[in-house]
């Protein structure tokens, strides 16, 4: 019977003590807007990857689709019809060709690294403000921005992509948002950037579905 007791009075004791953490964390996320806890993963990641391909290398993939144009209509004037028609195929699948070809690069990669699959991401937002804590075993980075000072977010439904410059961005899934409303949340976004907020395609057709 004292065995008993014991046993419940430690038990009490550790749903109290979960008790207590649960609240320090609502405290903690109450500071914020919105908090979301990110695990990096690969199909994200790589999904996050052919879009910056096609959105912000648009030029060069243009520039290279040209080229090979320019290279069948040469081949033409030379008379040589297989070497224009080849050309001229290979310029509207070139630029999906190398998006794909990167993309499987990517998934290769990402899949037997490590650390990439053990490092871990909070960004905690205020109407202002992101901050940014990133862990890869022992390391620790923090990193924070003006909302307003964003180059562009980009709303592709399942996440956001927020370009912090022109090549960097962080990936946050709206999945993993722990605290906070993220309809809040995106139209803090339109009021702070404006034309610079944009909901793709996908992200389009993503609200329409969930809102059905």
């Amino acid at each position: 019977m004292g065995n008993t007791n014991k046993a419940t009075k430690k038990t009490a004791k550790n749903i109290d003590s979960n008790a207590n953490i649960n609240e320090q964390k609502l405290n903690q996320y109450n500071d914020y807007l919105a908090v979301a806890k990110v695990n990096n993963e690969v199909k994200i990641m790589a999904s996050f990857n052919t879009f910056h391909n096609f959105h912000t290398k648009a030029l060069r993939l243009a520039l290279s689709t040209i080229l090979l144009i320019v290279g069948g209509f040469l081949m033409l004037q030379k008379g040589n019809m297989p070497m224009a028609i080849a050309f001229f195929v290979i310029s509207v699948i070139f630029p999906f060709l190398l998006v794909g070809i990167q993309r499987m690069s990517i998934n290769s990669k990402l899949s037997s690294d490590f650390e990439f699959k053990n490092t871990h991401h909070t960004y905690s937002f205020t109407e202002n403000e992101m901050y940014t804590i990133t862990k890869s075993g022992k390391r620790e980075a923090k990193y924070n921005v003006d909302l307003a000072k964003i180059e562009k977010i980009y709303d592709v439904g399942n996440c956001f992509y927020l370009y912090v410059t022109h090549e960097s961005a962080f990936v946050i899934p709206k999945a993993q948002f722990v605290h906070g409303d993220v309809a809040v949340l995106e139209k803090v976004f339109k009021n702070k950037l404006n034309d610079r907020y944009i909901i793709t395609r996908k992200g389009r057709k993503f609200l329409k579905n969930s809102s059905k």
